[in-house]
């Protein structure tokens, strides 16, 4: 067998074992939350998809016409759904970050202030087990780093 013929097997199984763990976390099947890097890919994911939503919404309508507000509004709310279940899936400071956008109807549409505010009085809760993983993972090895010269 070929080293490159090996190398596409490889990439590709990769690619499989991944998408099937973005998959089960996806439907719930599997919680990954405390780790930054599904966070992460999790995050990127909603951004692309909310960015896409946008394209295609809007794509060959007329800036100035009655039909591209309502599909702005539509996908307004779309996405500020979207947002809405990444911070509730990432928890953490995903919420905190929630809480502040829904506040800011100054600078967000009206879409996403009403749909964010929610995390203003019902937010996800996490137990004492659930931050004491979130402690102990990757995100505190910076301190832990940081020790070594103190």
């Amino acid at each position: 067998m070929s080293v490159l013929r090996a190398l596409k097997y490889l990439i590709g199984f990769g690619a499989a074992g991944a998408s099937s763990v973005v998959v089960l976390d996806q439907f719930e099947v599997i919680d990954l939350t405390e780790s930054g890097k599904i966070r992460g890919i999790r995050t990127a994911l909603t951004t692309c998809s909310i960015i896409l939503d946008y394209k295609r919404s809007l794509h060959g309508i007329a800036v100035e016409s009655l039909e591209y507000h309502e599909a702005k509004a539509h996908a307004h709310s779309r996405s500020a759904e979207k947002l809405l279940q990444l911070v509730w899936k990432n928890r953490g400071t995903y919420v905190k970050v929630g809480q502040h956008l829904g506040g800011m109807d100054y600078l967000l549409p009206k879409e996403y202030c009403q749909t964010l505010r929610i995390l203003h009085s019902s937010a996800p809760q996490s137990d004492v087990k659930e931050i004491q993983k979130v402690k102990n993972n990757e995100s505190f090895e910076i301190f832990n780093f940081i020790k070594l010269f103190y």
